[in-house]
């Protein structure tokens, strides 16, 4: 069957509908007799989350998130302000008209038992079937293209309590898309999902987003993931404000540092990942052979393995409590001698020539001490060695650590 609805024409040709508006919003709770005391959480709410968009929610816990979401489904009223769907107020919609404009998939596992994917999946008709719940044709291929479009038309006569997480989510997402909305809104989709799944279902949204038209905001805490997938973020701040805004420009304004960074993390924005800050013990430098001629005319060109033999010294050094700079003189020095044969070493060991598994990989000096070490975890161990023997001699003497180590500069 030809795809449901989405926001614009497949041709392109009219203007793209805007999506999700939060105009002065303003959620929490009401208390007391007949609501007349209220609980403000978040005010002044002003984002836009646009069809075709995938749109992140990120913040720390506490901030808001799972109310503002429960205010968008309809489950508790705003406190002020106004929310728009493709510039209709969303008060405006009964419950029906707002479960065929609204798809929800939230945190809560559901167990239902003697039901097939399928069987679950078309449950998301239910806005459109009337009392009786009879589906017609057009439901059936609704509920099956559903499936195809998240990749599950295999586990169609699966039972959902067989299915594994990565499988049940998908089932899921298909079931709110079984109901044609126009805007997707989940709550930590990914809490239950090992690594490759969450990746998997990120990427499944962002292609939803794109190839349906819809306005997909997600809610999750997995920060480094939507910042590498998500076209617009919305950044709650422990302050209550909210920041919109493309993840990269979020992260160069220091926004994302400024809400997550604490005393024992911090966030890297060159590599848009958060690295442990532990107490600095002292400087390092790494070295890393020259590369070979790798461009077809002879000329020398970027290889690949320096960046992550660089990135796994790095880190292994950072973890210590090293400080890793790029130039002048350094309390600690770490040399490789050569890169792994095809950048993939047996046990991390690095041999003279790229010979993976052969003799001593990397030359380390400390204190007026070299020594020549295997492998990248002979070299994580000794850092670590030093680092302490480091600690120690500062506490004897009464001299500690000034300041916490910044993931070093990169050269």
């Amino acid at each position: 069957m030809a795809s449901p609805k989405t926001g614009q024409p497949a041709d392109g040709s009219a203007p793209r509908l805007e999506g999700l508006r939060l105009e002065g919003l303003a959620v929490g709770y009401r208390a007391g007799r007949a609501g007349r005391r209220t609980r403000t959480v978040l005010a002044g709410l002003d984002a836009t989350a646009a069809r075709g968009d995938l749109t992140v929610l990120l913040g720390p816990n506490g901030a808001g998130k799972s109310t503002l979401l429960r205010t968008l489904l309809g489950l508790q009223p705003p406190l002020g302000g106004r929310v728009t769907l493709d510039g209709v107020d969303l008060r405006s919609l009964g419950p029906a008209r707002r479960a065929r404009r609204i798809g929800a998939v939230l945190t809560e596992r559901v167990d239902v038992a003697m039901m097939t994917a399928r069987d679950v999946v078309a449950l998301g008709r239910h806005p459109h079937t009337g009392p009786t719940g009879a589906r017609t044709a057009r439901d059936e291929a609704v509920v099956s293209w559903a499936l195809a479009a998240v990749d599950a038309e295999h586990l169609a006569a699966r039972a959902l309590d067989e299915l594994s997480d990565g499988e049940r989510q998908r089932v899921m997402v298909a079931r709110a898309l079984a109901q044609e909305p126009s805007l997707l809104l989940l709550d930590e989709p990914s809490a239950f999902l090992d690594a490759p799944s969450r990746v998997a279902l990120a990427a499944l949204l962002r292609r939803l987003a794109r190839e349906r038209g819809l306005a997909v905001v997600v809610s999750t805490h997995d920060l480094e993931l939507a910042l590498r997938t998500a076209d617009q973020v919305w950044l709650l701040g422990r302050d209550g404000a909210l920041r919109a805004g493309s993840p990269e420009q979020l992260t160069l304004d220091g926004r994302i540092a400024a809400v997550f960074d604490g005393d024992e993390l911090r966030f890297d924005p060159a590599s848009a990942t958060f690295t442990p800050r532990p107490p600095v013990v002292g400087t390092a430098r790494i070295s890393l052979p020259t590369p070979a001629a790798t461009a077809a005319d002879g000329r020398d060109e970027p290889d690949p393995r320096a960046a992550a033999l660089r990135g796994a010294l790095e880190r292994a050094l950072a973890r210590a409590g090293w400080a890793v700079r790029a130039a002048g003189p350094a309390d600690l020095e770490v040399a490789a001698l050569a890169y792994p044969a095809g950048g993939r070493p047996v046990d991390g060991r690095v041999g003279p020539g790229g010979n993976a598994g052969g003799e001593a990989g990397f030359r380390c000096a400390a204190d007026g001490v070299t020594r020549a070490l295997a492998t990248i975890a002979d070299v994580a161990a000794w850092a670590r060695a030093q680092a302490d023997a480091r600690a120690a001699r500062a506490a004897q003497t009464g001299a500690g650590p000034a300041s916490r180590a910044d993931g070093g500069a990169r050269s």
